[in-house]
């Protein structure tokens, strides 16, 4: 085959240009005949996606940044808003506390002034006097008698099942605050319960209960701080989302826009343009780059059809005039020759759109030789198909303003039958086609009037969005395309009315944040005073306990001399009666007045200890020599198994006054003919010593509440015993001190089984013993590992 010099075949307009090249067109001598057709139909089919795929890369880089840094500050706020969510629930709390405190106090003012103004009032003056104070929709105040046998209650009571018995454990005396477990007063599944209580001159005493956690029952905060959360994220999410969207979509439009120029421009480059005949004048326009081909000009040339008859090869002139002169209908593409001023005769083709007035079509110079024509229109249909492929709506004007092609999406758009579309229709007649909106065609997709190109955002049919862009071709014409921003659009304004509520939201936290900080000012201020209060209470009772003594030791001596009639005879029987009494009530004084010394010293923190290697049956020997005139006295049998015992860490005189209080409340509550029995059991680790009676016994529900100061067996038998409450709770504080631990285990009328472990090294954690594991309930709290590890540096320190 001959050489094709600077012609191309048709089948290259989808080729992009290479700008390695001096020329566009350098590169056509390389090639020749049918092996430049096969590789235009190559270049053809992945050109265009290949620089579409590595424009879109471009952009990913830039958006992973945006994404780690994105997850980041979300991974920080999410922590910020967990421990927001935290903190809050921990001041709904207190806030509780506070609200619960304000509500005593007024109720108390107001029903103590209401009675001492009317003895008589009516239950419901009273009733709706209390509940002038309550707040919250799960408040229940309650005004206990001063017998506590009987009440009356306001507020939201039904939610409540509080009994007079339930606050018998609690000193009504004095004002104070605690918790119910889950369930105990509570009817359903509301929580720990708050109890504040406070009393009145006439001995009667206010009580408010609510819910723990929140006196007002609002939202839980981890309910409220999720919500604000999954607002952050959904926030972020869509900004991702929209600015990838919108990278996408802008990089698509770009790609489309610059692959129709380069196929513009490569379909110029070979000499093709569009001709176009007007029958009335008799003249056909040729384009300039096939006249500049032909060596004949480079403007745009009308001929006559003389002219055209000259320049076209004898043999192929009737069938071409046909096709010009509108004669001819076909669509199909036609090859023929013209002269040429250098070369001779070249083979070009041309190809009628459709029918219209006046006619036009595309004409395209081949070379030397002729293309199969079979295989042209292979791919004159993949040139159609590669623009039907484009994801956008895409339209090709010419410079006399009229439609060369288009896509079918361009036609969804606009509701256009696509039959009815055909190339040279001018922009107005492409309006007059549509169904919907044509005022909206007719100024953003057609050529620009100003002739200078856009690129902007336009409303389309349908309540959707387009983003137009409409540039210059090199011919002079204009390639519109159009990008569907409509979800981009929506994500935007959604984004705006996302921004605003969460804005309105801020600001009630802000709201909500400010009053919280008055009310923990308020508790702090409250708190300071309480500890105040508790420490002069602590440092009072351990100076008045000293002063006490000092009188009693005094009494009691006396009390002794005189019952042992050292100076001679008293006289009379009831002489001698009454100083038994005095030495006795004498000596149980001096006694309370000690463990109160001691619980002092603990709640003070000035107890100290000074644990050490202890031989534990010797103190348990002394212990039981101490009580056993009472047991022999009160006809109860006394049993041991203590021997062979290894020794402990612990405090000697602590260790001694727990067992001593332990087995004298054993003693005390076990009827005559009874029997108490002390044993031990050792292990690697520790040493559990177990005394068992036969007494009285303690209800299951009783057993929890013990361990308190002042906390006493309500029992009828155990009222006509002495007793102030304190060894049990004096027993608990010098174990938890030992890190020891104090069980008991009892059932109401067959007897109680109380035991204390305590370690038999420093360092070493005591484990509730076996026996008790199951029924029984430690009284102490469980020792720390960091607590015995610190008992481990002592012991190497005594060491």
């Amino acid at each position: 085959m001959a050489d094709l010099d600077n012609t191309k075949s048709p089948l290259a307009l989808g080729i992009p240009r290479d700008d390695s090249a001096d020329h566009p067109r350098s590169r056509a001598g390389e090639l020749s005949g049918d092996d430049e057709i096969l590789e235009a139909i190559s270049r053809h089919q992945s050109g265009p996606e290949k620089a579409t795929d590595e424009r879109f890369v471009i952009e990913m880089p830039s958006l992973k940044a945006v994404g780690i840094i994105g997850a980041v500050l979300m991974a920080a706020i999410s922590l910020l808003i967990m421990f927001r969510a935290a903190g809050e629930a921990g001041d709904r709390r207190i806030e509780t506390e506070l609200v619960q405190n304000r509500i005593a106090v007024a109720a108390a003012d107001q029903v103590e002034a209401l009675r001492a103004s009317d003895p008589a009032a009516e239950t419901s003056l009273i009733r709706r006097t209390m509940l002038d104070n309550s707040v919250g929709p799960r408040t229940a105040v309650y005004e206990l008698a001063a017998d506590r046998a009987s009440y009356i209650s306001a507020g939201a009571t039904d939610y409540y099942a509080l009994h007079p018995n339930d606050m018998a454990g609690f000193n009504l005396a004095q004002p104070g605050v605690s918790l119910f477990d889950k369930g105990e007063v509570a009817n359903g599944t509301i929580g720990e319960t708050m109890v504040t209580w406070r009393p009145m001159a006439d001995g009667r005493a206010i009580v408010v209960l609510s819910p723990a956690r929140d006196i007002f029952a609002r939202t839980p905060p981890w309910i409220t701080y999720s919500m604000i959360l999954a607002v952050f994220l959904l926030i972020a999410g869509s900004l991702f989302l929209l600015v990838r969207r919108q990278s996408m979509a802008m990089t698509r439009a770009s790609n489309a826009l610059a692959d129709a120029q380069e196929r513009l421009s490569a379909f110029e480059t070979i000499g093709g343009g569009t001709w176009s005949v007007d029958p009335k004048a008799g003249l056909i326009t040729l384009p300039a780059a096939l006249m500049q081909h032909l060596g004949i000009g480079s403007k745009d040339r009308k001929l006559v059809l003389r002219e055209i008859s000259g320049m076209i090869h004898p043999k192929d002139v009737r069938p071409v005039l046909a096709l010009w002169s509108g004669k001819s209908d076909s669509a199909q593409p036609m090859q023929f020759r013209m002269r040429s001023g250098t070369r001779g005769w070249i083979w070009v083709m041309t190809r009628l759109n459709e029918l219209s007035d006046p006619c036009h079509g595309i004409i395209v110079p081949l070379g030397d030789s002729p293309v199969d024509n079979g295989r042209a229109a292979k791919l004159q249909a993949r040139l159609t198909d590669a623009i039907e492929s484009i994801p956008e709506a895409f339209l090709l004007w010419d410079d006399q303003g009229r439609l060369v092609t288009w896509n079918r999406k361009f036609c969804n758009i606009f509701r256009i039958q696509p039959t009815r579309l055909v190339a040279g229709q001018t922009i107005g007649l492409v309006s007059d086609l549509a169904e919907e909106d044509a005022e909206t065609i007719t100024e953003y997709f057609g050529p620009p009037a100003d002739g200078r190109e856009q690129s902007l955002e336009v409303r389309l049919p349908g309540n959707r969005w387009g983003h137009v862009s409409r540039r210059r071709t090199q011919e002079g014409g204009w390639v519109c395309v159009v990008t569907n921003i409509t979800d981009m659009k929506r994500r935007a304004r959604a984004q705006k009315r996302k921004e605003r509520e969460l804005e309105m939201t801020v600001e009630t936290l802000e709201q909500s944040r400010s009053e919280l900080r008055e009310a923990m000012q308020n508790y702090q201020i409250e708190k300071k005073r309480a500890e105040d209060a508790n420490l002069s209470k602590s440092e009072f009772l351990a100076n008045m306990s000293h002063e006490l003594r000092t009188p009693l030791n005094a009494i009691n001596g006396f009390s002794e001399v005189m019952q042992s009639e050292l100076y001679g005879p008293i006289g009379h029987a009831k002489y001698k009666e009454y100083i038994d009494d005095i030495l006795g009530s004498g000596r149980h004084l001096l006694a309370l007045i000690d463990d109160i010394l001691d619980m002092s010293k603990i709640e003070a923190g000035r107890m100290e200890l000074h644990p050490q290697p202890v031989d534990l049956e010797r103190i348990l020997g002394e212990g039981l020599r101490f009580v056993e005139p009472e047991t022999r006295e009160r006809d109860i049998l006394l049993t041991s198994s203590i021997s062979a015992l290894p020794s402990v860490w612990a405090d000697n005189r602590a260790t001694k006054q727990v067992f001593v209080n332990l087995l004298s409340n054993a003693v005390k509550f076990t009827e005559a003919g009874g029997s108490v029995t002390v044993t031990a059991q050792a292990d690697l680790d520790s040493v559990t010593v177990l005394i068992a009676d036969t007494g009285i016994g303690i209800a299951r529900d009783r057993l929890e509440k013990l361990g308190e100061p002042f906390e006493l067996i309500e029992d009828h038998l155990a009222k006509s015993r002495n007793g102030s409450g304190l060894g049990l709770a004096l027993s608990k504080s010098l174990m938890e001190l030992q890190s020891g631990l104090l069980v008991l285990a009892s059932e109401k009328g067959r007897g109680t089984v109380a035991a204390f472990t305590i370690p038999r090294r420093a360092g070493v954690t005591v484990k509730v013993p076996e026996l008790l594991r199951r029924q029984g309930h430690v009284l102490t709290k469980l020792p720390s590992p960091a607590k015995a590890a610190r008992g481990g540096s002592q012991e190497r320190a005594a060491e």
